[in-house]
């Protein structure tokens, strides 16, 4: 079992007048300009993220420390710091491009990421790229409206992402805030296909744009991590030997 969260980073998107109506592009470019304009999503591509939080396994509530930064769809690093029965173990992840590292704990060597760690990796790394918006203006994605649901009681609209070489995404918008409420993707872990739901909530404005600062995953259904973040900033890059091998 590795302790990894995607999706950390979701922005304010479209008002609500009218949002259940619109095609995709339409909703897209509403929640563009909502956000601060395309202009500066583009340019704001990379995050540094700090928080606390709780994984959910076997009946257990493990608590952990996360550290997380991300550039683009290609460069990621995490922490994490998790206690379990008294005792704290530490993980770290890198990718950069085709590249990627896990390393267990501050003394041991870092390795060179499997072929299927990494492909999970990338995904994770992509989902989050695509919740910041700008980069669904590329003419690779294809959008395509969802039905209305609702999210813990509140009525929610949205959309499928979808690009050739990456899975299929949802987001969901929470119909009267405009806000991202849910991401609903598939996972891969430990040989099995999940279906993982990503809530959020307790938006705050970082750097111009509205972020949540509440992270609920859940997988077939089940509690599986919360996330309570402490600290976010959103910047044009980040130092480049974060991402070398750990």
């Amino acid at each position: 079992m590795h302790y990894r969260l995607p999706l950390l980073v979701l922005f304010l998107v479209a008002t609500a007048t009218g949002y259940g109506q619109d095609a995709p592009a339409t909703l897209l470019d509403k929640a563009i300009k909502a956000t601060g304009g395309e202009a500066k999503l583009t340019k704001l591509q990379a995050m540094t993220i700090k928080g606390k939080g709780t994984y959910f396994q076997d009946g257990q509530k493990l608590p952990f420390v996360l550290s997380w930064w991300n550039v683009g769809a290609d460069k990621y690093r995490q922490t994490i710091e998790i206690e379990s029965m008294g005792a704290k173990s530490q993980e770290t992840w890198v990718m950069n491009g085709k590249d990627g590292w896990h390393k267990l704990g501050p003394l041991v060597e870092a390795k060179v990421m499997p072929k299927e760690e990494l492909e999970e990796t990338r995904e994770e790394v992509y989902f989050n790229w695509i919740s910041m918006l700008a980069p669904l203006k590329g003419k690779e994605f294809k959008l395509t409206p969802l039905d209305e649901a609702k999210v813990d009681g509140k009525a929610v609209v949205g959309f499928t992402v979808a690009r050739k070489g990456n899975r299929d995404a949802k987001l969901y918008f929470d119909k009267e805030t405009g806000l991202l409420a849910k991401g609903e993707r598939k996972v891969k872990d430990e040989g099995k296909e999940l279906t993982e739901e990503t809530l959020f909530s307790g938006y705050k404005d970082v750097d111009g744009v509205k972020m949540a600062m509440r992270v609920v995953v859940r997988r077939e259904g089940k509690a599986h991590a919360e996330l309570d973040i402490t600290e976010a900033k959103l910047e044009e890059k980040l130092d480049p030997k974060l991402f070398t091998k750990p």
